[in-house]
């Protein structure tokens, strides 16, 4: 069992989205000092999305109207849960009313259903855990750390909803944890990450739940798997021995061929594939091991090009179905909350 390093837990901590977060909310304390972009870096205009409870993991709706993300720390509700923002008027509506914690909610590629994890299920399922989590509250049970083994056992499920919350869809039932999902475009297939091996690793079913097959057999854990928008291929994470770093690769469909195009030097992780599918954003510390910016690399891991500046962390990017800005999250205002930046992609690399 491997500790994680102080780095790359929190890395951990915000792929999951699982990071303990309390407090009252915050507004914005964005100042000057903040930024640190070198002389000739024009930085876009960042817009705040969200401000009530504390706000992570966003992803946009195929007509670029809405966008889906996870929610905590509310007025009427501590554990989190999924909704949606229809960015015209930035207007909220709770998809989720779940005992448990929900994360990583996408919108199908129609824009009629959200899909999302939850351990509002297996939490109650798996007699295990509900033992090991009575003895903690009891002040009994040893205190966890946070290993590979510990997020491997958290008993997340997989599940399908109209975009108003009802009619919820099982879509996963096996133990512990099967979440970060992403659906190819012909809404026939599902990619996401299982621990159902005992790794953390990527399997592939179809998108009414049918178990297909694992696509990864590896110790090595994966995580945030994307297709690219013509569903041909697979980006993906994979972290090194004692997740201290962890590269992006691509693979095909079957990930029968793969490559990475980073460097593992430092922790790159959650992708997001342009439209067109020659870019992709993603987080990194690469520039400074205590902090995550984000990134645009073709997908030939040629043309690497630093998007944000600033001396919170920026994480967990997802491009606009136009391709013409990205949200992300951020704690810069002093907790998770979600932003829209315009992308400028850049002109010193064909």
């Amino acid at each position: 069992m491997l500790k994680i390093e102080a780095v790359s837990k929190l890395s951990l901590l915000l792929i999951l989205g699982l990071a303990g977060c309390s407090g009252k909310n915050t507004k914005n304390t964005l100042d000057a000092s903040d930024l640190k972009a070198p002389p000739g870096v024009t930085l876009p205009l960042i817009t705040q999305l969200t401000g009530a409870g504390i706000n992570y993991q966003p992803a946009w709706s195929p007509d670029g109207l809405h966008i889906v993300y996870i929610s905590s720390d509310r007025p009427n509700h501590d554990n989190p849960q999924v909704y949606t923002m229809k960015l015209a008027d930035r207007s909220e509506k709770r998809i989720t009313w779940q005992h448990g914690k929900a994360a990583h909610p996408l919108f199908s590629p129609n824009g009629r259903r959200v899909i999302y994890a939850s351990t509002t299920d297996e939490a109650k399922e798996d007699t295990n855990f509900i033992k090991d989590s009575l003895k903690r509250i009891a002040g009994k049970g040893e205190k966890k750390v946070e290993t590979e083994s510990f997020w491997q056992n958290q008993p997340f499920e997989i599940y399908s909803s109209l975009i108003n919350g009802s009619r919820i869809e099982r879509l996963t039932k096996s133990q512990r944890y099967d979440s970060e999902v992403s659906i190819e475009a012909k809404d026939k297939r599902m990619v996401y990450v299982s621990s159902r091996d005992g790794f953390l690793n990527l399997h592939l079913s179809s998108t009414t739940g049918t178990y297909i097959k694992a696509l990864t057999q590896s110790k090595n854990v994966k995580s945030g798997p994307t297709y690219s928008p013509n569903g041909l291929f697979i980006a993906w994470v994979e972290y090194a021995e004692g997740m201290t770093s962890s590269d992006i690769f691509i693979g095909d469909s079957l990930l029968k061929e793969k490559k990475a195009i980073t460097d593992s030097k430092a922790i790159h992780f959650q992708p997001s594939w342009s439209p067109d599918g020659k870019t992709l954003i993603f987080s990194s510390n690469r520039d400074n091991a205590n902090n995550y910016e984000l990134y645009a690399i073709a997908s030939n891991g040629r043309c690497l090009q630093r998007l944000t500046w600033h001396s919170s962390n920026d994480t967990e990017p997802a491009f606009s179905p136009d391709g013409k800005s990205y949200v992300f999250t951020s704690d810069r205002s002093g907790e998770k909350q979600i932003y829209r930046s315009d992308f400028v992609p850049t002109k010193t690399c064909p």
